[in-house]
C-alpha cells in the first residue's frame, strides 16, 4: 500500500507546477503579501506535518474552533479548496515555515 505516506495525484501537483522556472529562493508571493499572521503560519506548519485540528488545538493551546478559523482563513488565502491542496501550493512557494514544538 502508501506505507502510511499522502497520496496526492499527479494531475494535483501539475496544477501547482510555475510556468516559469524559479530559483528555489525566490518567492513569487511572501506570507506576509496574503496577510497572513504569526499563528496562522505556525497552525500552517502543524497541517504540513498532517496534524489534525484537534492536534493542533492541544500543541498550540487553543480551541478547536479556533483552528477550524485559521485553517479556513488560509485556505482562502492561498484560495485552495482543502488541507492537501494547501500543502501542495506552500511547497510550491518555497516558504519556510516556523518549528512549532510539540509540547
Amino acid at each position: 500500500m502508501f506505507g502510511g505516506g499522502i497520496y496526492i495525484p499527479p494531475e494535483a501537483l501539475g496544477r501547482f507546477e510555475p510556468k516559469e522556472q524559479q530559483p528555489a529562493t525566490e518567492c513569487r508571493v511572501s506570507p506576509a503579501d496574503l496577510g497572513f499572521t504569526e499563528r496562522q503560519m505556525e497552525v500552517l506548519a502543524l497541517m504540513m506535518q498532517g496534524k489534525s485540528n484537534k492536534a493542533i488545538s492541544r500543541i498550540l493551546d487553543v480551541a478547536e474552533p479556533t483552528v477550524k478559523h485559521h485553517v479556513t482563513a488560509i485556505l482562502k488565502a492561498l484560495k485552495v479548496a482543502n488541507r492537501t491542496e494547501a500543502v501542495i501550493a506552500v511547497g510550491s512557494l518555497g516558504w519556510e515555515l516556523p518549528q512549532v514544538p510539540e509540547g
